[in-house]
């Protein structure tokens, strides 16, 4: 470095000192920068230092500093040293990048080797065992040959234990159906005890049904001295008045001291709310009476509990969304509020009855219910009862209407076939395998195995970040596994999933590979902003939950929207909207698309959706869950005919089965239920079009041909199944929607084109 003038020593010290300490950072900084890098980098220091910029952060090391000091000290070195850095972390995130991919690469093909080895062991065992197709059948025929097992039990249980007997107004036919019922008995040890029951709480609209079942009580409890009628007094509720109470109270009085019955013995129905929300005000009492016939003095029943203390109770109501038939589009009205009180309710009544009386184990106890209520639900108590074993088991004979026919009979069934699937002394609920079949679950390495069918892992499709190579080739792996192995969703049902009782997958290989509409897919449709959207409305619905904006247009159009979200909103497949109350018509139906009238039940392939609690599923899927949950071999489908499909016939062979795929067609005279809402309001906001969600249908009133049909949203049939007899029923109809998107906020959506 050249001086204009001469330097003293002092100086000179310095100027070499800080030369040799500007050398000794410049070596560091050689050591550390890349040879590419550092001719240039050198060069700029070189120049600063000679120019005497360096002289400062280098006099300031030298005092306070021990070699071999720090780069980042001297300022003019400080971009050097965090470029070097820079590209020093870039270098080692790539290396670290390589070590990943190499890691994942070799993860992949130990996965892959795992997949490979244990579709190979089912393929085997499938092999092995012969064709899905024939363990299909054997299943489905040995199901069968145990439901018709379980239907012969049912039948010979109900002869023995339970006796419906049909009558109209004049209970013409009630008295000789008890007498053949109790015929079975002449000659047994064990005293017969008599409960009669006479549900009068909410009045029947039909005079002459009180005055003949009044007269079969008498009778009955003429018959012997250890009969007691139970009567159940009328209660006020919304639906009536206090005139109108106290007047069928007196009627009810008359007509027992016309026919001979005391009525001294009044009770005191107690009841209990423990599951009830704070609004629950439903009576948490009622007024009964237990009725001895006049010409016996003396009665065994007379030392009931009840009936010396004058109450009985506490009786457990159920909880108001546990109602039978419960429906969130016609919330219970007064008149079901108070008269439905659940199967524990009327087992605690019948206990408080008994309480007190002797009764030895060969004692018959028969609960004749001569006035049921709309639900028959001392019938249902009775015989869940006999299945329970937790108390005196009660024989049940009650006198139906035609309508308690149809809506009870079922239920009562269904217990005890029930009772029966699930016995020990039952046959085994799924087919003994035979010898060549396996025996037990597959040695599999990877692959799940659950419910008696390989699935898919779900840790797979998370295993490799999203959209890298690895994941690409896995999810690759995982259509071909599919293919092989196809899922099989399954309803939800509450209870735990059993083991399958019949093998098999739905064949999806026939009629060009056609599969149920994907209503998990995510479509991406044309939006409308709310500024934008002026259709005319028929009526609306707000946004709930999960569930978008509804809005129906003058032209039957389905928009859905988020109108006022802040947040965009995920929709997915769910129920949109109901049709509210309406009754059903049987009728033939020969073009279901062109009733304006009502909604018929009429389905046009096993892809077709059904709804079963809610969740929607193709028909053939439902089925195949019915098979291997239920156990249900065979069954009907109501207003259609249900058959097996087959493959082509191959010469000398008998016909193959496609496994859980069925022709579905209408009946032979077309004959078909049909839904027809009753447009009465329900539902709607007095002086708006603004509608419950559940009753916004009702708006396409006598244009139900106009409802939406389409692979966005469609009429989704809400069904129900009962084992005994082996069906599924109608229950009503909704519109769903069948696919999911995104609906961003104050934007709406057409999901009619």
């Amino acid at each position: 470095r050249r001086h204009s003038k001469s330097v003293t020593e002092k100086q000179a010290i310095a100027k070499h000192q800080a030369c040799a300490c500007f050398l000794h950072f410049l070596n560091v900084f050689e050591r550390a920068c890349p040879p590419t890098e550092y001719p240039e980098a050198a060069e700029s220091l070189t120049s600063q230092f000679m120019s005497g910029y360096l002289d400062p952060d280098l006099g300031h090391i030298l005092e306070t500093s021990v070699p071999p000091g720090d780069l980042a000290a001297v300022a003019a070195f400080r971009p050097f040293v965090a470029k070097i850095e820079k590209m020093t972390r870039s270098q080692d995130e790539e290396r670290e990048m390589e070590l990943e991919r190499n890691a994942r690469f070799a993860d992949l093909e130990v996965v892959v080797a795992k997949l490979e080895r244990d579709t190979q062991t089912l393929e085997q065992r499938l092999s092995a065992a012969g064709s899905e197709a024939e363990r299909h059948a054997k299943d489905l025929l040995y199901l069968r040959q145990r439901q018709k097992k379980g239907e012969e039990f049912v039948n010979e249980w109900f002869k023995k234990s339970c006796c419906l007997v049909q009558v109209d107004d004049t209970y013409q036919g009630a008295i000789a159906g008890f007498l053949q019922f109790r015929e079975q008995f002449r000659g047994r040890v064990g005293q017969e005890f008599g409960l009669i029951g006479f549900d009068a709480t909410v009045w029947p609209s039909n005079a002459n049904i009180v005055v003949n079942s009044m007269n079969t009580v008498a009778q009955l409890l003429g018959m012997s001295s250890s009969h007691m009628a139970w009567i159940q007094y009328p209660v006020l509720h919304a639906a009536t008045n206090l005139n109108a109470m106290v007047k069928h109270r007196h009627l009810l009085e008359i007509s027992m001291l016309k026919h001979s019955i005391a009525c001294q013995f009044n009770v005191q129905i107690l009841y209990a709310k423990p599951d009830a929300r704070a609004n629950d005000n439903r009576n948490l009492s009622q007024p009964a009476l237990c009725g001895f016939h006049s010409n016996y003095q003396e009665s065994p029943l007379r030392s009931s509990k009840a009936v010396a203390a004058g109450t009985a109770g506490p009786c457990p109501l159920i909880k108001v969304t546990d109602f039978i038939q419960y429906d969130e589009s016609s919330k219970p009205g007064p008149a079901m509020r108070c008269e439905q009180k659940g199967i524990p309710c009327h087992l605690a009544m019948i206990d408080g009855l008994l309480s007190g009386v002797e009764l030895a184990d060969e004692d018959r106890v028969l609960f004749v219910d001569v006035l049921p209520n709309t639900y028959c639900e001392f019938g249902r108590a009775c015989v869940q009862r006999a299945w329970d074993g937790s108390g005196k088991s009660i024989l049940y004979i009650g006198f139906w209407s035609q309508e308690q026919f149809k809506k009870n009979q079922k239920a009562l069934r269904e217990i005890v076939y029930q009772g029966w699937d699930a016995m020990p002394g039952s046959p085994p609920q799924s087919r003994p395998l035979e010898e060549n079949e396996a025996q037990s679950a597959p040695s599999l390495q990877i692959i799940a195995w659950q419910n008696g069918a390989p699935h898919w892992p779900d840790f797979l499709d998370t295993k490799f970040p999203e959209g890298s190579s690895e994941a690409e080739a896995l999810s690759r792996k995982k259509q071909e596994f599919l293919q092989k192995f196809p899922a099989q969703p399954a309803p939800r049902t509450g209870t735990t999933v059993r083991p399958g009782r019949a093998g098999g997958h739905c064949d999806f290989s026939i009629d060009g590979g056609a599969k149920p509409l994907d209503i998990t897919r995510e479509i991406q449709p044309e939006q409308v902003g709310e500024a934008d959207f002026t259709e005319n409305r028929l009526g609306a619905c707000d946004a709930k939950g999960r569930r978008p904006a509804i809005v129906i247009t003058s032209s039957f159009e389905v928009w859905i929207g988020n109108p006022s979200g802040t947040e965009g909103m995920n929709v997915e497949a769910q129920e949109l909207f109901g049709f509210g109350v309406g009754d059903y018509e049987e009728r033939e139906v020969r073009d279901p698309t062109k009733e304006k009238f009502g909604l018929p039940f009429r389905l046009t392939s096993d892809l077709d959706h059904i709804s079963y609690q809610k969740e929607p599923h193709a028909l053939c899927q439902f089925l195949r869950w019915l098979a291997t949950q239920r156990g249900m071999g065979e069954l009907k489908l109501e207003d259609h005919v249900i058959d097996t499909r087959f493959h082509p016939a191959v010469s000398g062979q008998d016909p193959v089965p496609v496994t859980f795929r069925y022709k579905i067609a209408p009946k032979e005279n077309f004959v078909t239920h049909v839904f027809k809402p009753k447009n009465d309001g329900t539902g709607r906001e007095s002086g708006t079009n603004m509608f419950r969600a559940q009753a916004l249908g009702t708006v396409f009133h006598q244009n139900y041909d106009k409802v939406i049909s389409n692979k966005k949203a469609g009429v989704v049939w809400e069904v129900d199944f009962t084992s005994s007899p082996p069906s599924v029923v109608v229950s009503k109809p909704k519109v769903y929607l069948l696919c999911a998107l995104h609906l961003p906020p104050k934007t709406w959506v057409n999901l009619s084109k």
